[in-house]
């Protein structure tokens, strides 16, 4: 009577839960797949870790979506307690990370492996100037908490408008009237909101020494 060989794998080119007749061949056939895969995976990880150091100016939407599968690939589902709701830099990142589940960890590889190469906007190479330091943890972690760099400007002169990444600010600037309204802040806040509606912030603070409505 054959042995039969029963494959639960996913992950390898045969179909999930496919009955296979058993041989020596066919062990070692699957045993070479395997670690084939394994390796591709793994080598394509290490480049892609490398190669996001390059990639200037990832806003913070990506910087979490690029941590969150880091974790996902290295750690496996998030079993982290939650963040409290006014720590909001982890809690964007803790969000990020759960929502990704079960998802095992070849999957998380991948996905990151395919988000830097959009990012980079070409194939991961065998480049000689990658860096050759280690990029694991500290990378994604880095790019996840970065902070652009200051943007300043002025909806008015009596308004300030500061863009710093994570927080948007909307600061009053009348301190010789104790930053009392006129219509033109009035004017200047509405604005400020509506720019930080198109920031990547993650909240907005309105702001001055004193102020009187």
């Amino acid at each position: 009577m054959a042995n039969w060989l029963y494959i639960t794998s996913g992950r390898l080119t045969f179909r999930r839960h496919a009955i296979l007749p058993a041989s020596p061949s066919l062990f070692a056939t699957v045993f070479r797949t395997s670690v084939m895969h394994l390796s591709n995976i793994g080598t394509d990880f290490e480049k892609a870790l490398q190669r996001v150091k390059s990639v200037p100016n990832v806003s913070p939407k990506h910087q979490l979506k690029l941590y969150a599968f880091f974790k996902q690939a290295t750690v496996g589902p998030c079993k982290a307690d939650k963040p409290s709701n006014f720590d909001v830099v982890n809690l964007a990142k803790w969000n990020a990370w759960s929502s990704l589940g079960t998802m095992n960890s070849d999957e998380a590889k991948r996905n990151y492996i395919e988000f830097v190469k959009s990012l980079v906007g070409e194939p991961l190479s065998n480049d000689a100037n990658l860096l050759n330091d280690n990029v694991v943890c500290e990378n994604s972690t880095s790019q996840a908490e970065a902070v652009p760099e200051k943007e300043e400007y002025s909806s008015s002169r009596k308004v300030l408008l500061e863009d710093k990444g994570r927080i948007f600010r909307i600061q009053l600037n009348r301190p010789e009237k104790k930053n009392a309204l006129t219509h033109e802040m009035y004017r200047g806040i509405i604005d400020g909101l509506k720019a930080a509606e198109k920031s990547e912030a993650f909240i907005t603070v309105l702001e001055g020494n004193q102020f009187d409505i």
